[in-house]
């Protein structure tokens, strides 16, 4: 792992805890991008070339609400449409839902178990890794209290180490 991240001219390193597991590239036209999802452990995700919009939804968010659930999740597979489909319905939705969009040359920290969907701002490649930590155990076997410190731990990094020209901004949360 500390190999590809040299041979990629990636500098970065992670969090106390965490080290890198399985590695994948992404590599997408404009346009292109990944429907809402919440399959996997905490992920850093690295954009090399172009630039890669975030959504984020907390655990169970969706899955409370079934007209919200299909209107944002596995229905939803064209990304470029988002700005007028999905992020209207996650505004109205008030469930806590945050965007950014990651610049080339940055890495984001993606919470455990959340629900994540990106597309891409014109042609994008990225390096990703599943991370491996000292709390990482799979969503069948923990309850979501049990989640709460490692996505409390990545929710830091998001907001306290957002690199330079990445903001999250919160869309439309209700009190």
């Amino acid at each position: 792992a500390d190999e590809l991240r040299t041979a990629l001219k990636l500098d970065f390193s992670l969090p106390a805890g965490w080290e890198a597991g399985t590695w994948s590239f992404s590599l997408g036209a404009n346009g292109s991008g990944i429907p809402l999802h919440s399959t996997h452990p905490a992920v850093a995700a690295a954009v090399l070339r172009g630039r890669k919009r975030w959504f984020f939804v907390p655990p169970g968010a969706l899955e409370r609400s079934k007209e919200v659930y299909w209107a944002t999740g596995p229905t939803q597979l064209v990304p470029s449409q988002w700005p007028t489909t999905v992020v209207p319905d996650l505004r109205n939705a008030g469930i806590g839902a945050l965007e950014c969009t990651q610049p080339a040359g940055t890495v984001i920290l993606v919470p455990a178990w959340w629900w994540h969907g990106t597309y891409n701002e014109g042609d994008c490649l990225s390096v990703n890794s599943q991370l491996n930590t000292e709390e990482s155990p799979s969503v069948d076997e923990a309850p979501y209290q049990g989640r709460q410190a490692l996505q409390q731990q990545v929710q830091d990094a998001l907001y306290g180490h957002a690199p330079a020209g990445m903001q999250l901004t919160e869309l439309g949360r209700r009190a």
